[in-house]
């Protein structure tokens, strides 16, 4: 295909009546859009608008060469004027829409600190085909074996049935090999020749001791049978037989295969019972037997594709590829590290690891100082070439053996159900989420990028729980007046629920509440000396968990440290307070800000928002006993709050009526509110 679109694009280049017809600009930017060359193909689909051209697929590929050059402010602006021209479910609906997502992400994940500079191995490596699936030699750590459709490949071009064809044809992939040799990377040399055929070989992994070179041979690149090579001598006469005793079904599109040793397999199938798309399995091998495979669960797997594992050699973190929306483009690469019995949200590498298009295979160097991946991006000399990574830090976890990973501890008896493996979902019983909050200095701080991961850490690890309810407090430092503060901690925090709600949480499960500087974490002064460190610790949005019945977690909420003697004490006590039952007096509903007496001197009030109100809650007090409550209201509506109302919170949350009928024999004093009510 691509020695097709290389093809048209030179004749389109060279045809000079193309300049003026809108169709042949559109067909030729399309090409230079194929070839990674987007400013050229953004030059001819803007000729072809000014042309008048009436295929709206040219804000399309505007939109995905602007993407390609990591620019996706402009990327979504012309994604947004394509779905305008969309009908509803049309063909390009959703994945535009989604699109239009990535490029939300893409813009906040592209200023993640980078992890290592990354080089192309170069013309001498690369050529204008396909190099994919860099794998280090267990035995020469200067050697790689990878896979192309160059050129030279055996067999030469050939049709879809695998017959010759010098017109229409295109090469199959052979396994090639490299060495770097004083610092240059030597010319590719064709693997074991008896291996290579007219048919696609894919390589895939050697076994522990580098005696086994494990491969997919095809006729396409997404079903395949499994071959192996021991490296010794072949008699060409004698037919090669695919490998069955693995648990894998390359012929129903498994793939990605990496050895972890010789007693676990890590790799990447679409069969039934994932998550979406490819999902990752690992399987192991015990008394001479693979068992059936293991989904790695919804902690590394998603509705996405997941491909590409690679484990380092201490077995505990898990490198993959996978194109979710929440990345930089295409397939990035991610990681995620094991640890307290559970694996982390996986973490997107970011640039220039990961590029605006597709980024796979990465394996890293038995020393940890480098890695070797495939790419697509803009500056590939062709379709996808090989890169290497140079970390900046040693990656400390491949100077470290492990026999058996930690994460197979759940690899026993109880892995099965009737005979059939679970997910890991279901062996962890609790779950463990960090959460920590989202400081700021001013309300464009309210979203820095700093705050954009954590927002989309916790989001992420929330969305598996879809019964969970989440909370967002805002405090702030005294700069303005309360009623000015109230307001604007609510307002800020109405950003946050946005973003939120883009990553995927439900906006009915999410609650807000403003504080104003009304509950300080931090006292303002000590012995008469200002803090100069409150305002900052001060100023924060704190993100709150309430599980429901299915969700098995635990939240460790990682708020500032601070020293007792530094803690203001009106924070204690509200936290104190909302570990049980409280009530609230409503004093008034508003749908903006409130400027009153009661907000300018009570420093109990709090503004909250929950998402079946077009309107803000404004309440004071948080009284443990009813009675006192009670006493509030009426002391309000003596003052002409007409709207004076008793509302009963549980661990800072308000209930509901259902709710309060659940608690009512536990707090006796629920019965009196319910006959009040």
């Amino acid at each position: 295909m691509l020695k097709s679109i290389i093809w048209h694009s030179k004749n389109l280049i060279k045809s000079k009546k193309s300049i003026k017809k809108p169709d042949l600009l559109i067909k030729r930017g399309y090409c230079y859009l194929m070839t990674n060359q987007p400013d050229l193909c953004i030059k001819d689909m803007e000729a072809a608008h000014e042309l008048k051209s009436m295929d709206e697929k040219r804000f399309k590929y505007m939109a995905q060469a602007y993407f390609s050059k990591g620019e996706y402010d402009k990327a979504a602006t012309f994604y947004k004027i394509y779905l305008n021209k969309l009908k509803v479910g049309k063909e390009d609906w959703q994945s535009t829409i989604n699109e239009i997502k990535r490029c939300g992400y893409a813009q906040s994940v592209k200023y993640l600190p980078s992890v290592a500079f990354v080089e192309n191995l170069g013309k001498n490596v690369n050529t204008i085909y396909t190099e994919v699936n860099p794998v280090q030699s267990p035995n020469n750590p200067e050697r790689y074996y990878f896979s192309s459709d160059r050129d030279n490949a055996t067999g030469g071009m050939r049709n879809s049935k695998g017959l010759t064809d010098t017109i229409k044809g295109h090469y199959f992939a052979d396994i090639y090999f490299i060495e770097l040799i004083d610092g240059n990377w030597t010319k590719p040399d064709l693997a074991n020749p008896l291996i290579n055929s007219p048919k696609h070989e894919w390589i895939q992994d050697f076994n522990q001791d580098g005696s086994i070179l494990y491969y997919l041979k095809s006729m396409d690149k997404n079903f395949g049978a499994l071959y192996t090579d021991t490296f010794g001598v072949i008699n060409a006469l004698v037919e090669l037989k695919p490998l069955n005793n693995l648990p894998i079904r390359p012929e129903n599109g498994d793939k990605d295969l990496y050895f972890f040793n010789d007693s676990l397999m890590i790799f990447s199938s679409s069969r039934p019972g994932g998550y979406g798309g490819f999902d990752l399995y690992y399987a192991t091998r015990q008394n001479g037997s693979w068992l059936p495979p293991v989904n790695f669960g919804s902690k590394v797997n998603s509705i996405f594709d997941e491909v590409s594992p690679y484990l380092s050699n201490d077995g505990k973190v898990l490198y993959f590829s996978s194109d979710r929306l929440e990345g930089l483009g295409g397939f990035d690469i991610y990681s995620a590290e094991y640890q307290y019995g559970k694996w982390s949200t996986p973490i997107n590498m970011g640039l220039p690891v990961n590029s605006p298009s597709d980024d796979l295979y990465l394996r890293i160097s038995s020393d940890g100082n480098s890695g070797l991946l495939a790419s697509n991006r803009i500056t590939s000399i062709g379709n996808f070439d090989l890169y290497i990574a140079y970390f900046k830090n040693q990656i400390v976890h491949q100077l470290q053996s492990e026999d058996g990973p930690a994460f197979l501890e759940y690899q026993t008896e109880s892995t099965y159900e009737n005979g059939t493996p679970k997910k890991v979902d279901d062996l962890q019983n609790i779950r463990e989420i960090v959460v920590k909050p989202l400081f700021y200095q001013n309300d464009g701080d309210i979203l820095s990028n700093i705050n954009r991961v954590e927002i989309r850490h916790f989001a992420g690890a929330l969305a598996i729980y879809p019964d969970s309810k989440i909370v967002l407090k805002c405090h702030s430092a005294p700069i303005s007046s309360p009623s000015i503060e109230i307001f604007y901690t609510l307002k800020r925090t109405e950003k946050v629920v946005e973003e939120l709600v883009r990553y995927g949480i439900k906006p009915e499960n999410i609650i807000i509440q403003g504080f104003g500087a009304n509950y300080p974490l931090m006292a303002q002064e000590f012995n008469g000396i200002k803090l100069q460190a409150a305002p900052g610790v001060n100023s924060r949005i704190d993100l709150y968990v309430i599980p429901g019945k299915k969700s098995n977690i635990h939240v460790i909420y990682d708020l500032p440290a601070v020293a007792d003697n530094l803690k203001d004490k009106r924070w204690s006590q509200m936290e104190t307070l909302n570990n049980d039952l409280t009530y609230r007096v409503l004093f008034a509903k508003a749908t903006q800000i409130l400027d009153n007496n009661i907000v300018k001197s009570d420093g109990t009030v709090m503004i909250e928002k929950y998402p079946d109100a077009d309107y803000y809650l404004y309440t004071l007090g948080n009284y443990k006993d009813y009675h006192q409550a009670v006493e509030k209201k009426n002391q309000l509506l003596q003052e002409g709050y007409k709207d004076a109302t008793i509302l009963p919170y549980y661990n800072g949350i308000k209930l509901t009526i259902p709710e309060i009928g659940v608690l009512k024999d536990q707090y006796p004093q629920l019965k009196s509110y319910l006959r009040d009510f």
